[in-house]
Order: C-alpha cells, then sequence, then structure tokens
C-alpha cells in the first residue's frame, strides 16, 4: 500500500536533518576557528600596545592655568594624613624654625627669580626642546606654589634628625634646589616629541 503522504512527511523529516547536519558543521568549524584564535592570543602573552603620540601643536591655548605637579610635592608616606587634614598650603614649622623657614624661602625665591630660566634652557637644548616664554613662566610659577611645602618637608625631616641650625639652612637650601632641577629635567624630558618642521 502506498502513503503519499507518509513519503512527504519522511522527506520533509530528511530534509529538515540535512539542513541541520549542515549547521552543525558550520558551527563546529566556526568553533574549531575560535578556539585556534584564543589559543593564538594565549601563547601571544599580554597584548603589545604601540606608543601613544598626542599632537599638542593643533590645540589653541588661550591662558595656561591649573597645576603641573612636576615632582616637587614631597612623597610623605607618614605625613600624608597630616596635609589632608590641616588642609594648609604648607605643613607647619615650629616657633624657632619659622626665622630659617622665612632664610630659605627668600633664597629660594630668589634662585626662582633670577636663576631658573638658565637651568630650564640648559635642560631645553639637551633635550632639543624648545619653549616659549610664557610656558617657562608657567612652569616658574607653579614651581613657585609648591616651595613652602617643600621646605617644610625638609626642615621638619631634618628636625627630627636633631642637625645643627647652620648647615640646616644649607641643606635644606640645596635639597630644594636639587628637587627642583630634577624636577625641570623630568618635565621636559618627557614632554611630547615635536615634529622636526616644529623645532
Amino acid at each position: 500500500m502506498y502513503y503519499p503522504d507518509l513519503y512527504q512527511y519522511l522527506q520533509q523529516v530528511y530534509q529538515y536533518m540535512k539542513t541541520q547536519h549542515e549547521r552543525v558543521k558550520n558551527l563546529e568549524a566556526r568553533m574549531d576557528e575560535l578556539e585556534g584564535e584564543i589559543n593564538a592570543l594565549k601563547s601571544n602573552g599580554a597584548m603589545k600596545i604601540d606608543k601613544i603620540e598626542y599632537k599638542f601643536d593643533q590645540l589653541k591655548v588661550e591662558t595656561l592655568e591649573g597645576t603641573l605637579n612636576i615632582g616637587l610635592t614631597p612623597n610623605l608616606s607618614e605625613e600624608i594624613e597630616q596635609f589632608s587634614v590641616n588642609g594648609k598650603e604648607k605643613e607647619e614649622v615650629s616657633e624657632g624654625q619659622e626665622q630659617l623657614f622665612q632664610r630659605i624661602h627668600k633664597d629660594v625665591h630668589h634662585y626662582l627669580n633670577h636663576e631658573i630660566v638658565n637651568d630650564i634652557r640648559q635642560f631645553e637644548e639637551k633635550y632639543n626642546y624648545k619653549l616659549e616664554d610664557p610656558y617657562r613662566q608657567f612652569i616658574v610659577q607653579d614651581i613657585r606654589k609648591q616651595i613652602d611645602r617643600r621646605i617644610s618637608f625638609y626642615l621638619n625631616q631634618m628636625n627630627r634628625n636633631g642637625s645643627a641650625e647652620g648647615p640646616v639652612e644649607q641643606a635644606v637650601l640645596e635639597k630644594v634646589k636639587k628637587d627642583i632641577y630634577k624636577a625641570i629635567e623630568a618635565f621636559i624630558n618627557n614632554l611630547p616629541q615635536k615634529m622636526e618642521g616644529d623645532r
């Protein structure tokens, strides 16, 4: 006996199974491909990101504002709470140290007013990076804002070590000037490189 509906039904089932079989084969092939990519990524280790360059020459700067923090803020692991609680511009110094602080402050500001520009220009030559005068002034002003904290930090540090006053004044002055010098060098050395035509 012939059942046309049964034959047609079996053909539909066969077509459906054939289609499903093709889809499973495609999915298995895709899964193998993805496993290969994952294994390749694992064998390469961490992803490497090429150097990122910023093009500042296309920016128009009308005013220079803010704080550069170019290395003069001391690393105060134990005194950090004192700064945040007091919220003052400089760390407190004892009454006996206030005159010493003022003398060092005066010497550092003399350096900032008369000598620092030469140091900045030396680093400009060393790293072949010419700065404009407003940019130099901005660097000096930013350093000037950070000086009081630095002087206070070194005075208190030396006071804890029990140093005599004469050597303390010179030592603190030298440390602050050395920090300024290092900060300027690090700052200029880390500026984005100019294109050859811009130099």
